[in-house]
């Protein structure tokens, strides 16, 4: 069996986060080497969107393309995120949180037409082989899903770490992923259109997966932007510290920024978000000292 010369193979191995199975990546690396296709292998998708790299231009021009990666919705908008949008009338989507190896493998094998593979696949970094080169920041950030996103604005009124802008087409975008804090997916909760997308998060559809009605992650949360936007909420936070770090890890200080939390949604739901996450510096303010 042989691909088209332009026809592309995207494997993901999601290197920075639990989101697959370990012997479901395994397995699958495993059959897509004893398979005799040819295919581009990279440690980390979100990794590659958050800086944009040419690979990801490349493949969206191939006039074939399949990925092996986490959910659809997530996939598509991470590319985009990487200013390579997909066409989606050219691209199979191979969700890894899905399917076992099997099924994946089958899914290629089927997608895979002629047959001409290259002697050895072009990857990027062949996840099996180490850990070189992988930068110690976690790839964890938001992804807008404009099929949904309404422009609200709720999320560029919410980030208290300078994530969103609003772009020079007026719409939201993520400016700034890095400034994001690993494992929180607040805004993403507060989003009424479900239009936010964190791909290294366990539970959809913050993930990237199917949007259903009943979701409850679509939650009628309304953000009181007039009281968020009319006091300075870094400086409220600061002032709470007596020491300098910005967010001090004495409980006084969190329960500060649940209380502030809270106020924001106009709720006492929980937002799902590590303590963790309300105390590190966000990495751009870590790297400037």
């Amino acid at each position: 069996m042989e691909v088209k010369q332009d026809s592309r193979i995207l494997y993901c191995d999601c290197a920075y986060a639990a989101a697959l199975a370990p012997l479901l990546k395994q397995d699958l690396r495993q059959a897509l080497r004893e398979s005799g296709l040819s295919y581009d292998a990279v440690p980390d998708l979100c990794e590659l969107a958050a800086r944009k790299a040419p690979l990801l231009a490349e493949l969206a021009g191939a006039s074939r393309l399949a990925i092996a990666a986490c959910h659809p919705r997530a996939v598509k908008w991470l590319f985009a995120a990487g200013g390579a949008p997909l066409r989606d009338e050219a691209v199979e989507y191979l969700d890894l949180r899905e399917a076992s190896a099997e099924q994946l493998l089958r899914s290629i094998r089927d997608w895979a037409t002629n047959s001409c593979p290259r002697p050895d696949p072009h990857s990027v970094a062949a996840p099996e082989d180490s850990d070189a080169g992988i930068p110690a920041w976690k790839p964890w950030f938001p992804v807008i899903d404009y099929a949904r996103c309404e422009n609200c604005q709720q999320c560029l009124g919410f980030c208290l770490f300078g994530v969103y802008v609003v772009g020079p087409d007026g719409k939201v975008e993520v400016k700034n992923p890095a400034n994001c804090k690993t494992g929180c997916p607040a805004c993403a909760r507060v989003c009424p259109s479900a239009a936010i997308i964190f791909p290294k998060y366990s539970n959809a559809p913050i993930n990237g997966g199917e949007v259903k009605e009943s979701d409850p992650v679509a939650e009628p949360v309304k953000v009181d932007k007039a009281a968020l936007l009319n006091g300075d909420i870094l400086k409220v936070l600061q002032d709470r510290g007596k020491s300098g770090p910005r967010f001090s890890a004495e409980p006084g200080q969190l329960r500060a920024v649940q209380e502030r939390l809270a106020h924001f949604t106009g709720s006492q739901r929980p937002l799902d978000i590590p303590l963790g996450a309300l105390t590190a510096k966000p990495r751009a303010e870590t790297e400037s000292e």
